[in-house]
C-alpha cells in the first residue's frame, strides 16, 4: 500500500494538462503512460529522466499505482496520497548552448559514431553500415526500409525517406520511429544551436512522421518544438561546447534508454546531423560510414 511518507515529487513536466488520469494506456515497471488528448503523460520512477510530459516520483517502481490527478498545487495518487508541489518541482529544460565548431568538434563526432558502431548487439547505424551481420528476419526487413529511406534522402526526397522508415521495427515506439525522432532532434539542434535555416525540412519531417502512436507523437512534438528531456538537453549541450569530460556519461545515459530506443535515436540523430550540417565534412564522414551524399 502506498504511504505518503515513502515518496516525494522529483519533477513535474510543464506541458502536462491539469486533470484526472484514471487508466494507464500502457504499464511498465518504471513507467505508466496515460492519454492527454493526442499526447501522452508519463508517471515515472526516479531513475527516469525529467521531461516536459513526465512526472518523476522518488520511487523505484510504479507497480502499486493505478491513477492520479493533478491540480495547480497537488498531485494525488489513487485518490489517497496527496503530494504538494512548488515552483521548484516544475521541470525547466536546461538553456541551449550555442555550438562551438573546429577540429575538436570533428574529433568528438568521430568518437560518438565509433561508440555506436562498437555496440555488441548492433545499433541501427551498424545495420545501415553493414557491420552487424547476425540479423534476425525482422532486422533484415528493418534494414531494407532504412536503406530504401536513405536512397530517397540521397535523391532529395525527405518525405519518402520518412515514410519508408516510419513505424518499422519492434517496440512500443518502433525502432524506425526512434530513428526518425533522433533525426528530428538533430534538425532542431542545428536550428537552435548552430543557426542553420532548416525550418522547412523540420516541418516536412515532423508532419510526415506523425501517425497513430500517441507515445511516438508526443516525442515527435517535443523534438519539433525543441522541448527536450533532460538527458537529451545535457547531451546536446555537452556536444555544443565540446565537454570531453562529460560527453561519455551523457552519451551512455541516452544509449541506455529502453531496450534499443536510446541507440536507435542516437543513430538517427547522427545521420540527421551529418546529412543536414552545412559543413562539407559531414558528407565525408557519412560516406566513410557507408552513407553516400553528394557534395
Amino acid at each position: 500500500m502506498l504511504e505518503s511518507t515513502e515518496m516525494d515529487i522529483v519533477k513535474i513536466g510543464h506541458k502536462i494538462t491539469l486533470g484526472v488520469y484514471s487508466k494507464p494506456l500502457s504499464r511498465y515497471h518504471k513507467v505508466l503512460n496515460y492519454r492527454d488528448g493526442n499526447r501522452v503523460v508519463s508517471l515515472c520512477a526516479k531513475s527516469i529522466s525529467p521531461g516536459p510530459h513526465r512526472i518523476i516520483l522518488n520511487l523505484d517502481d510504479m507497480d502499486e499505482i493505478e491513477s492520479f490527478s493533478l491540480s495547480e498545487t497537488e498531485l494525488i495518487l489513487d485518490g489517497k496520497v496527496c503530494l504538494v508541489y512548488l515552483d521548484h518541482h516544475i521541470y525547466k529544460q536546461p538553456q541551449t548552448l550555442p555550438a562551438v565548431s573546429g577540429l575538436s568538434k570533428k574529433g568528438l563526432i568521430i568518437e560518438q559514431l565509433n561508440l555506436l558502431l562498437g555496440l555488441e548487439w548492433g545499433s541501427l547505424l551498424m545495420i545501415i553500415n553493414g557491420e552487424f551481420k547476425d540479423l534476425s528476419l525482422l532486422d533484415k526487413e528493418l534494414k531494407k526500409s532504412l536503406l530504401k529511406g536513405l536512397a530517397s534522402l540521397w535523391r532529395g526526397d525527405q518525405q519518402s525517406f520518412v515514410s519508408s522508415i516510419k513505424g518499422r521495427g519492434p517496440g512500443s515506439t518502433p525502432s524506425g520511429d526512434d530513428f526518425l525522432l533522433g533525426y528530428l532532434i538533430a534538425l532542431s539542434w542545428l536550428i537552435e544551436a548552430w543557426g542553420e535555416d532548416l525550418h522547412s525540412q523540420r516541418e516536412l519531417v515532423y508532419q510526415t512522421a506523425l501517425g497513430e502512436n500517441p507515445i511516438t507523437n508526443t516525442y515527435l512534438a517535443q523534438a519539433y518544438n525543441y522541448e527536450l528531456d533532460k538527458t537529451w538537453a545535457d547531451y546536446l549541450n555537452s556536444l555544443a561546447v565540446n565537454k570531453i569530460n562529460r560527453i561519455e556519461d551523457d552519451y551512455q545515459k541516452l544509449a541506455d534508454l529502453g531496450h534499443t530506443s536510446g541507440e536507435d535515436m542516437l543513430s538517427g540523430f547522427w545521420v540527421g546531423f551529418l546529412w543536414n550540417w552545412s559543413d562539407v565534412y559531414g558528407a565525408y564522414i557519412l560516406e566513410e560510414y557507408g552513407i553516400k551524399k553528394d557534395l
